[in-house]
């Protein structure tokens, strides 16, 4: 590693504003940040640093730490330490860099584009708290609207705890909901993420600690499908619990993806397979990278904790439209 990078982690370091659930409200990328580096690697990792207001662009980020990135980067491809990434570096609604490195698939020797598409993992959590930020803005819910409000037959271990979880805590991840039960609903339909609760019990009454949830941020994603579902027709059917994933996928398109321009963002993977754009996972063989076999799923009951495939030329539009504070 280069004193070059080293000083531009420390950098990024510094730059990082984490403010307490209190403070910040939602899992909300900070919206008062005006710029952002994002880095997506093939192997599916996406690392961003935001720094606060208090620190002009043109100060934080020289060329000479682009410079410095793009040949860490360009070091990192060559010396086998990732297989191929995208680099987007943008500051206000300014795109600075956006460039591409490596392979996206090393077996076909196909190499990586600014458009290759990439399953951005976490960073999915973001987008949809700006999606429901959206229908918070339409009046369809608030921040402190209660699960049970939405979905009166919500259950838990201590229905009290039940009775107060809000959508503000689903999603700055204070509910209480312990992390590792998220494995118990691998398999189900996303509906069970509503249903499928009544034997938890909570770490702490909802507000009191934090604790990162997958859960907890599917679970506020379709309660706002159903508050939507219920504003729009009066009521909530059994059929609009069986399509809780599909009315997921449908308002992100509707609310974020097409008005930002996302084109090529896919909640499903085969519709991102399709393309003929989509980044193959890679592992090493004797110091050798090869193509991994992927664990995506068709339908993922967690999608809108983590489901979303797009491309750094796409996640920019988002990311540009955070910095412009929506």
């Amino acid at each position: 590693m280069s004193a070059d990078y080293r000083t531009l982690k420390n950098k990024a370091k510094k730059w990082q504003f984490i403010p307490s659930a209190k403070d910040r409200g939602v899992f909300l990328p900070p919206f008062y940040k005006k710029s952002i580096l994002s880095l997506t690697l093939s192997c599916f990792i996406l690392l961003q640093l935001f720094y606060s207001t208090s620190v002009s662009a043109a100060s934080a980020l020289s060329s000479n730490d682009i410079a410095s990135l793009r040949q860490y980067i360009t070091d990192s491809v060559s010396r086998n330490h990732i297989s191929g990434a995208t680099l987007a570096i943008a500051s206000e609604n300014q795109t600075l860099l956006l460039e591409a490195f490596g392979k996206r698939n090393v077996t076909n020797n196909t190499d990586m584009t600014t458009d290759t598409l990439f399953h951005i993992a976490s960073t999915n959590k973001a987008i949809t708290s700006f999606l429901i930020g959206i229908l918070v803005d339409e009046g369809v819910l608030t921040w402190d609207t209660k699960a049970i409000d939405i979905y009166p037959s919500f259950t838990l271990s201590n229905q009290s705890y039940a009775n107060q979880i809000t959508i503000r805590q689903l999603l700055d991840m204070s509910s209480g909901l312990p992390k590792d039960i998220s494995a118990v609903f691998d398999n189900e339909a996303a509906r069970f993420i509503l249903e499928g609760l009544g034997n938890t019990a909570l770490l702490a009454a909802p507000g009191e600690q934090y604790q990162y949830s997958n859960i907890g941020i599917s679970m506020a994603a379709y309660l706002a499908v159903l508050a939507k579902t219920k504003a729009d027709n009066g009521t909530i059917i059994e059929t609009d619990l069986d399509n809780l994933h599909a009315g997921y996928e449908k308002l992100l398109r509707e609310k974020v993806l097409v008005p930002l321009g996302m084109s090529d963002a896919y909640l499903y993977i085969d519709d991102a397979r399709n393309t003929g754009k989509m980044a193959n996972s890679h592992h090493l063989d004797n110091d050798t990278f090869v193509v991994s076999e992927s664990t995506d799923q068709r339908v993922d009951n967690m999608a809108p904790a983590g489901g979303l495939k797009t491309s750094a030329n796409s996640l920019l539009r988002y990311m540009i439209t955070e910095m412009q504070i929506g």
